[in-house]
């Protein structure tokens, strides 16, 4: 059921990050750790390495360490003994989610051509229902008329796993989630597939595998501040980017393009992760990918 807990924002930008210079200028101290707890591996930070990563945004020191009095104010991050801080532990389903992306296609299983429907309570609020709206379309589902979302059944997460990350993100476990096998209106059989672009999907999948290999090799012909603050950027768009696709099956998709993408991604973390803990110490900060 809903609680009064404050919930952080864990809404994307997906749009294109085309200006990195623009992007990180335009980086609030807020965001920017936020960000850092919500897709690192590493679930504790120093203040001292927060302050350093900031330095690459042009992010003082004074504001970082306004910005974490008021998010612990607000509940968003806790702080353990030593002084490092993490993101709330009510908030560990959504990084388990968000870690899953490198698994890839090891996310999915074959589909047999049923579909997963989340029904919410008629009694949850207008606020509640934006919520769990938003929450379902992170996790791949789309509305079907009013009050329904649906995606095809081809997630690896078990359902107590969805509906414990679906509280996470929706403040409310008041739903119903079932498997449909047949579905029918005015006696047709229906076929959700037109619920999801896929042309726009796949036309992603392909773009934006070609922007990180050059982005590989343009980063390292530039100053190492400069490098260091891009991967940021165009890694953890490529992380928001496959945390959020639908996985879709083989049967919706073309699952090859999103293989390759999903590849380059663990090409270009992996790359840009040791020279960030070169520059930042391996114990503290694996910024990316487990």
């Amino acid at each position: 059921m809903g609680t009064t807990d404050k919930r952080p924002k864990l809404e994307y930008d997906l749009t294109d990050i085309a200006n990195h210079t623009t992007a990180a200028s335009e980086m609030k101290a807020k965001d920017l750790i936020l960000n850092l707890l919500r897709t690192s591996p590493s679930s504790r930070w120093p203040v001292g390495i927060l302050i350093d990563v900031a330095d690459l945004f042009e992010i003082s020191a004074n504001s970082v360490r306004v910005t974490l009095s008021r998010l612990r104010a607000d509940e968003l991050i806790e702080q353990d003994l030593r002084g490092h801080y993490r993101l709330n532990w009510k908030y560990d389903p959504v990084r388990d989610w968000i870690d899953s992306w490198s698994k890839g296609e090891n996310r999915t299983t074959d589909w047999n051509n049923h579909w997963l429907s989340i029904v919410p309570s008629k009694h949850l609020s207008a606020k509640t229902i934006r919520a769990l709206d938003r929450a379902c379309t992170r996790l791949g589902f789309r509305t079907f008329r009013d009050g329904i979302w649906l995606r095809p059944d081809n997630l690896a997460m078990p359902i107590v796993k969805m509906t414990e990350l679906l509280e996470a993100m929706s403040d409310t476990s008041d739903i119903i989630i079932s498997r449909l096998t047949d579905a029918y209106i005015d006696g047709e059989a229906q076929s959700f597939a037109d619920l999801w672009n896929r042309r726009d999907l796949e036309e992603m999948y392909r773009r934006e595998t070609n922007l990180l290999k050059s982005a590989m090799k343009d980063l390292d012909t530039v100053d190492e501040n400069i490098a260091l603050r891009d991967s940021f950027l165009i890694g953890g768009d490529a992380i928001r980017r496959l945390a959020l696709d639908p996985l879709l099956p083989p049967e919706l998709i073309d699952v090859e393009a999103r293989s390759e993408y999903t590849g380059c991604a663990r090409d270009f973390v992996k790359k840009y992760n040791e020279r960030w803990q070169d520059r930042f110490g391996s114990d503290t900060m694996d910024m990316m990918i487990s």
